[in-house]
């Protein structure tokens, strides 16, 4: 016998090698019919996996406001659409099929994009699949088998070579279907009875561009009918809604292939929207104190070395510009830091014109993957005692987070090393640290020492940590002294 404990604190005892669909059959027949999966110490089961003696069990009925009984559903689904697209090509390799926030996907190496027609057969052999009744079985296997039984798919293998030595290697089968996978899936594909082919996409093998092309199915399932007929609704609203079909309607902008994806044109009417909104951030800036300036789109290369950003991330920059023996070479900017910090050093500095504000309102040129979006910008040199003073500015500005996705707002959000230094901002505060060269400092210095003499002072000091440059102060310290 084994014992499992529920949610309520009570204890069930079955036989050893029970299921949770056995422990739903004994609470009760309601229970058995709505059981989807399990969460078993945490972690989301199948229904028909054996227990193990002295776990929780909580048991998860069907209902599409349950995110794990979705889970569950949309995960099965995936693998019907896998089981048709392999019966209709049968040479496609099989990448990834997970379930996500409102549906599910899954990737394929086939040779062409899959055509709207495509996806419409592809959904009438996953309805036959349907049909069939698949019992959805889990098997754990050793390495040596599962490299047999995927030895004809080399996205499987390249999968199956990451799964450490002590990790349980799990395949599922649905009919002629098997793949590597953790689960969990609904009891057979009977179960799967409301769902619908979205779009096709291509996408890169794990995400990396380097790597070959495949071609993602996007997908969505429900349990109720019109649970999905609402939600196919709501995808027809947003359709009508895009702003890439209305700017075309309403002669706004266009796109051309000549030009680029992403890359917009932008007609009389459109134009004129452009220019109000600059004219309203502009005036909504210089309410802000604001003083706005304009620097070159294109700069040489030593620039952006002296500000950290080429060292950090050259990659998201487009490539250098470079006559034969012409010197240095240039780069389109892809941010306006650099040129607002060339324009505060351009004459020497007090700390009685701090904080200077400075906005410009410009193109700048990132080498990035589509679907990133940047905004104008502006630079603020302070005292910190300024920045802390509760300044309206902390409300336009806020700390430029880091991950490992790429460049943010005048930094890098990937982690600093030593060749890699961030670019501190504490916008917060209201206060952007910037790096000064030494000329542009003398006049500080000069009041700090005047003042210090008095005895009655106040201190304040902002940082930077631009890279170490024979030209470029690092770690610039800024103190301001107002007699009291």
């Amino acid at each position: 016998m084994l014992r499992v404990s529920l949610p309520d604190g009570s204890v069930k005892e079955l036989p050893a090698g029970s299921s949770t669909a056995d422990l739903a059959t004994l609470i009760g027949p309601g229970l058995a019919r709505a059981a989807v999966a399990a969460k078993v110490d945490g972690e989301l089961w199948d229904l028909n996996r054996a227990l193990p003696d002295g776990a929780t069990v909580a048991i998860v009925t069907r209902g599409d406001d349950d995110p794990e009984a979705l889970y569950a559903l949309r995960h099965s689904t995936a693998h019907v659409l896998a089981t048709a697209v392999r019966d209709l090509y049968p040479g496609a390799g099989i990448g990834f099929g997970p379930p996500i926030e409102n549906g599910f996907y899954y990737d394929f190496d086939v040779p062409e994009p899959f055509t709207p027609e495509d996806l419409e057969k592809i959904e009438a052999r996953m309805a036959e699949v349907v049909r069939q009744g698949y019992a959805f079985e889990r098997r754990e296997v050793d390495r040596a088998e599962a490299e047999g039984l995927f030895a004809d798919d080399h996205l499987k293998l390249e999968r199956l070579a990451e799964i450490p030595e002590d990790e349980t290697i799990s395949t599922y089968t649905d009919g002629p279907f098997t793949d590597l996978c953790r689960g969990p899936h609904v009891a057979s594909t009977d179960e799967i009875k409301n769902f619908k082919l979205l779009s096709g996409a291509g996408a890169y093998w794990r995400g990396d561009e380097t790597r070959q092309m495949l071609q993602r199915i996007y997908g969505t399932a429900f349990y109720d009918k019109k649970a999905l007929a609402a939600y196919l609704k709501q995808l027809e609203e947003a359709k009508k809604r895009d702003h890439r079909k209305i700017g075309q309607d309403l002669d706004l902008f266009s796109f051309h292939e000549e030009f680029g994806p992403g890359l917009v044109a932008w007609h009389p009417k459109g134009a004129r929207i452009q220019m109000k909104l600059r004219r309203w951030i502009e005036d909504l800036l210089e309410k802000q104190d604001y003083e706005f300036v304009y620097t070159p789109h294109v700069a040489s290369e030593a620039l952006f070395r002296r500000s950290g950003h080429l060292p950090a991330y050259a990659e998201n920059m487009y490539p250098a510009m470079q006559e034969e023996d012409e010197g240095e070479a240039f780069r389109v900017k892809p941010m306006n830091c650099p040129g607002h910090t060339m324009i505060y050093a351009a004459r020497q500095r007090s700390y009685r014109d701090l904080p200077l504000r400075l906005s410009e309102i410009a193109n700048v040129y990132r080498y990035e993957r589509s679907g990133r979006t940047r905004s104008s910008r502006a630079s603020i040199w302070s005292t910190r005692s300024w920045g802390r003073s509760g300044s309206s500015t902390g409300s336009i500005f806020r700390r430029a987070r880091r991950s490992e996705s790429g460049p943010t707002r005048c930094g890098t959000e990937r982690k600093p090393t030593s060749r890699r230094r961030s670019i501190e901002w504490e916008g917060r505060t209201g206060s952007m640290l910037a790096a000064v060269p030494s000329t542009a400092r003398r006049s500080t210095s000069s009041s700090r020492t005047r003042l210090a003499a008095s005895g009655r002072e106040r201190r304040s000091s902002s940082t930077s940590t631009f890279p170490s440059d024979s030209s470029w102060n690092t770690s610039v310290r800024t103190t301001s002294r107002t007699a009291r």
